[in-house]
């Protein structure tokens, strides 16, 4: 007895981008501003230039932009940033949205 074996396949190359997120700090005034300064630095690798030029914004518009990044990656910023402010003291408040 034979038998015959079909197999119909659709091959696609295409795949979908994934998205970014933008990550903010938003400006509790309790939190001191060389903390803030100091995990720009460590966590999301800015310059002091560009830390300060940050916190000036937080300061000003009550938020700021600090990074662009994949949604695990914004995530992981996020906890990392979340748990050092807490063991800190401070409760900084950091937020993440689809750009």
């Amino acid at each position: 007895m034979s038998s015959k074996l079909s197999i119909n396949e659709v091959l696609t190359t295409g795949y979908a981008k994934p998205s970014k997120y933008q990550v903010y700090i938003l400006n509790n005034d309790t939190t001191p501003r060389d903390f803030v300064h100091q995990l720009l630095k460590d966590i999301f690798k800015h310059t002091d230039d560009a830390a300060n030029t940050i916190i000036a914004q937080i300061e000003a518009d009550g938020i700021a932009g600090v990074g662009t990044y994949f949604y695990e990656i914004a995530e992981q910023k996020i906890t990392e940033v979340m748990y050092a402010s807490h063991r800190a003291g401070f409760n900084l408040d950091i937020t993440l949205d689809s750009i």
